[in-house]
């Protein structure tokens, strides 16, 4: 509560030995904010640890569950793989919606159901054919609830996740001569040469830094063109740790991306505020460089 103005309050304000006090007070406020500032930074950083923490908890549950009637050397095969930061701070996504026991919905979440990709699933093979694409990079691929839905009109489909019993799961479902999947973080592993690929709803969950991290393998892989998702109409962009979530305008700073070549609506309707959600189409090799601290 601020105090109420009144005549008493201003001579106690105006008497001998106030001017004295008010830096103080000042210096006491100052004091306070950078008290503040400390302990809620201090407190995202342990959020972020609690989440590796739970993922890493999350995948040897899941582990201990399969295990049964497996030998003993393949469980302690599984439990001792190397995993990287990324995959502990999602792989808790899949954990709570278990591959064991999949509901109607999809494993990667509400926005990667069959219902919600209709827009999607009708003008992704128009590009692709448009585009003449023969060699095609689903990253993340997810669990491919609607992606198994679509006829590609490619040579090759590779999907890539960064969960890698995901990445299991869908090579024992989905694998064929067309169809095959790679574990890889995409944060710090480059993508085989592709005509196109298709980075949905994976920016919106990543810190400025490791979007440009991302971009930068990018650019070294070869691959013609980029399909990620884009929201045109937000007016800025605000960094996050990664595993949050936050819409991203890829033609604003940091990133400073040029207009894009081709835009696929999603039709979003779920959030008025996020209406403008869609893909992107852009020529990686002219994606430019940007400094993930600018603002």
């Amino acid at each position: 509560m601020y105090p109420v103005w009144t005549p008493a309050l201003a001579a106690r304000l105006h008497a001998p030995g106030t001017a004295t006090r008010v830096p103080r007070m000042n210096s006491v406020l100052s004091g306070a904010k950078r008290a503040r500032s400390f302990l809620r930074d201090r407190r995202n950083q342990l959020r972020g640890e609690l989440k590796v923490s739970y993922g890493k908890a999350q995948r040897l549950g899941r582990i201990i569950r399969s295990s049964s009637g497996g030998s003993l050397s393949e469980t302690l095969a599984a439990i001792g793989r190397k995993t990287s930061r990324h995959e502990d701070i999602f792989a808790p996504r899949y954990g709570l919606r278990t591959l064991d026991d999949p509901d109607e919905g999809s494993l990667s979440g509400p926005g990667s159901t069959v219902e919600r990709t209709e827009a999607i699933r009708e003008t992704l093979p128009k590009l692709l054919k448009e585009l003449d694409c023969q060699v095609f990079i689903d990253a993340p691929c997810g669990d491919l609830k609607w992606m198994q839905h679509v006829e590609l009109p490619v040579e090759r489909y590779i999907g890539v996740d960064v969960i890698g019993e995901l990445i299991e799961s869908n090579q024992k479902q989905f694998a064929n001569e067309q169809r095959s999947f790679l574990h890889l973080d995409l944060v710090q592993q480059a993508l085989p040469k592709a005509d196109l690929v298709l980075n949905r709803d994976m920016l919106i969950h990543l810190s400025f830094e490791d979007i440009a991290k991302f971009v930068a393998l990018l650019k070294q892989s070869g691959c013609r063109y980029l399909l990620t998702s884009h929201f045109p109409d937000q007016t800025d962009n605000s960094d996050i740790r990664t595993g949050d979530w936050r819409p991203v305008n890829l033609e604003i700073a940091p990133f400073h991306f040029p207009a894009p070549s081709q835009i696929l609506d999603e039709r979003y309707t779920q959030n008025k505020q996020h209406s403008d959600k869609c893909l992107a189409l852009w020529e990686i090799a002219k994606l430019p460089d940007f400094d993930p601290t600018a603002t």
